[in-house]
């Protein structure tokens, strides 16, 4: 084993020999160092976006040992939250884009050919043919299978205004099936699934009737039920216990639990879940 294998295979043994997101362990070669500041990562890589195993173990606390799973969808996150993905306005499919087309009203469609779609076969009368083709009929649900954000499906349609914008698809299913819906009004699932686009299963109500329809079916994204959810309540917990006791930097603990610094304080000043104590 060359020098420098030794040396990668040495800082992966101090990093844990696991990925600290979901803690694969299999093969070495499949674990990665993530930079946890981009904004730094020129400076210290020399250009190339990729450190050098030196820089590594001279600043372990600015990186994150993760599988190629996780360091993908670590990026993956941090692109959505740079604004780099965006919903063709043709199709309502998400894509991803370069964050500078994405400004002054660009980065529309998702590909050439829904640039090129005559605006007349998106028109009205061709919705229920484009909502309906992307709808599976369950024995109980009818779930939506296309592009959905945060469980709420999104499909692109045409405005009063001439214009395409995304719009959820649960507002058009309950008008496809029975009628035209009152500004200010909205489309509560008494399913409980979000996807869900079957007529029984959508009724018309107010903000608070939609939120206590949530809460019953337990659909909150609060805390550990959000899908970005790195932690446990329990976890939370144990990381202010630990802090508050002293002798344990706010580094240290991001490097145990598969967070970086700027997180655990964030953790420490502001705890958005209830009921913690």
């Amino acid at each position: 084993m060359s020098n420098k294998n030794t040396t990668r295979a040495a800082l992966v043994a101090a990093f844990g020999g696991a990925c600290q997101r979901c803690g694969y362990a299999r093969c070495a070669r499949a674990l990665h160092f993530h930079h946890t500041d981009s904004t730094e990562k020129a400076e210290w890589s020399n250009g190339s976006g990729k450190a050098s195993n030196a820089e590594i173990a001279a600043h372990p606390d600015r990186f994150l040992l993760l599988c190629a799973n996780c360091h993908i969808e670590e990026h993956d996150r941090l692109d959505r939250a740079g604004g780099t993905y965006a919903i063709c306005v043709t199709c309502g499919t998400e894509f991803r884009t370069a964050a500078y087309k994405l400004v002054g009203g660009r980065g529309k469609y998702c590909s050439k050919k829904c640039f090129h779609i005559p605006r007349a076969e998106l028109s009205d009368a061709t919705l229920p043919e484009r909502f309906w083709k992307h709808v599976a009929k369950g024995a109980v649900c009818w779930e939506w299978t296309a592009y959905a954000v945060n469980g709420t499906g999104v499909m692109g349609v045409r405005r009063d205004n001439g214009k395409f914008s995304p719009r959820t698809v649960n507002r058009i299913a309950y008008e496809l099936q029975h009628g035209p819906i009152s500004d200010g009004t909205q489309v509560i699932h008494n399913c409980g699934n979000s996807l869900c686009v079957r007529g029984e299963h959508l009724q018309l109500g107010d903000h608070t009737d939609k939120m206590r329809q949530v809460m019953a079916h337990g659909n909150t994204t609060r805390g550990e039920r959000s899908a970005s959810a790195k932690l446990t309540e329990d976890q939370v917990r144990e990381i202010r216990a630990r802090y508050a006791a002293g002798g344990i930097s706010q580094s240290k603990l991001g490097k145990e639990y598969g967070l970086c610094q700027a997180n655990v304080g964030e953790l420490l000043r502001r705890v958005t879940w209830h009921h913690l104590d």
